[in-house]
């Protein structure tokens, strides 16, 4: 099953404290699903950092709504339980089903 061991550590993890633990899915990868694009010259880790630092809110990237929850200014509403990770992708995934996914699932 798809991330089935990352499901069952959030499980015994909650069970220890409740809610303390939620899973957040990108359900393509991180660049594309926010529209993010890497600076080979600088690679991954100086790209993301840098593109966070001009992350403006009204383009609304998915990344800042799942931040949001995570520190406490949005409400806790993405839920990625494994039967809804199950039900929601069919890999391999194509870009099409990108933002046909996206859209519903976020």
């Amino acid at each position: 099953a798809l991330n089935q061991s990352i499901w069952n550590e959030l499980i015994i993890s909650n069970q220890i404290k409740p809610n303390l633990s939620r899973r957040y899915v990108s359900i393509y990868n991180f660049e594309v699903a926010n529209n993010y694009k890497e600076d080979t010259e600088k690679g991954k880790p100086l790209s993301a950092y840098e593109y966070v630092k001009e992350i403006d809110s009204k383009d609304n990237p998915i990344i800042l709504d799942f931040i949001n929850q995570i520190v406490g200014v949005s409400e806790r509403t993405s839920e990625f339980t494994q039967e809804e990770l199950e039900k929601t992708i069919k890999e391999p995934i194509s870009k099409h089903q990108v933002k046909t996914t996206t859209e519903n699932v976020y």
